[in-house]
């Protein structure tokens, strides 16, 4: 099982979409923006000990750099070629929050595509938490 912050796993219904040595792509099952939005993808560490980009060795840290910087071209590609207006991506580095269920931090990445004309999660405002628990129960 791979442990990533709040469920210790990725979740059977997360979809796996890629992998390197040290880290999995996924798409979420709860996405926090929609691919109409501009999408979301996470990047997790293999390893659940690696709690922040500190713990990365040069080596591991290069990978990751390279990895995130590739699924972040290809998701503007993709969602291009699906006639999404993507105007750029978010990078959100987290691990942090799990501390909240007794749970040891695990790093992670979020990859969240930003739309000119988005519907929920409208263009140049901040994240909206709760737009994300509105979606995540009527999904």
């Amino acid at each position: 099982m791979i442990r990533i912050g709040f469920r210790k796993k990725l979740a059977v219904e997360d979809k796996k979409i890629y992998e390197t040595v040290n880290f999995f792509v996924y798409v979420p099952k709860k996405q926090h923006i929609s691919r109409e939005d501009g999408g979301h993808l996470c990047i997790v560490a293999k390893d659940n000990k690696i709690k922040s980009r500190l713990n990365l060795d040069p080596k591991m840290a290069k990978e990751f750099i390279r990895l995130s910087t590739l699924v972040g071209e290809a998701m503007i590609n993709g969602l291009k070629r699906r006639n999404i207006d993507i105007e750029i991506i978010n990078y959100q580095e987290n691990g942090n929050w799990s501390h909240l269920i007794n749970n040891d931090p695990t790093f992670h990445l979020h990859l969240y595509g930003r739309v000119k004309n988005s519907k929920y999660q409208k263009r140049g405002k901040r994240f909206i938490y709760q737009i994300l628990v509105h979606l995540t129960i009527i999904i």
